[in-house]
């Protein structure tokens, strides 16, 4: 008769231990930072990640990432699938200084380069500051100053007749 409450007790401590371990396997943080390295499972908040990339293919479902203030490149399809994922929340605007205890985005800037605009205004929800498609303004840029190139070397070498010079008039010019 004293056996069977023992076992009772050994079979319902085993069930509650086994739901303990399962749980432990989801609803963790991942931690990311400018200066991580991609290695690991990137829940050691002392030892975080360096892409969202990599912490998004250690992570479950019910997991989150919590990024450290830094600037990261956004560059493909894959990061804007993990940044728009609801089961997996990222979150900017963490420092590691504190060990990624509060989210504090107006003082610990999270800045993602290259963000598509449509996904500018869920970041910064998020805490993330955004730089918007900074590959078309580098072509721009690039553009531009290639046009003022030319346009130096066509002036500089063009003399004044009938007042003016490469379509520009000429007067009071020494």
């Amino acid at each position: 008769m004293n056996a069977f409450p023992l076992t009772l007790i050994v079979l319902l401590l085993a069930f509650v231990s086994q739901g303990a371990q399962a749980h432990t396997d989801h609803d963790k943080a991942r931690f990311v930072a400018e200066d991580g390295v991609d290695a690991g499972k990137c829940d050691n908040r002392f030892r975080p990640c360096k892409t969202l990339s990599y912490a998004a293919r250690q992570a479950n479902k019910g997991d989150k990432i919590l990024v450290a203030e830094g600037q990261y490149y956004f560059d493909n399809a894959q990061h804007a699938q993990v940044l728009n994922d609801s089961l997996l929340p990222v979150l900017g605007g963490f420092s590691r200084e504190d060990h990624y205890q509060a989210q504090k985005p107006a003082l610990h800037k999270t800045t993602l380069v290259n963000v598509p605009i449509y996904l500018s205004e869920a970041l910064y929800e998020k805490g993330f500051d955004s730089i918007t498609d900074g590959k078309a303004a580098s072509s721009l840029q690039t553009q531009a100053s290639s046009h003022m190139v030319l346009s130096s070397e066509v002036s500089a070498n063009e003399a004044c007749t009938d007042g003016t010079a490469a379509d520009f008039p000429c007067s009071n010019i020494e």
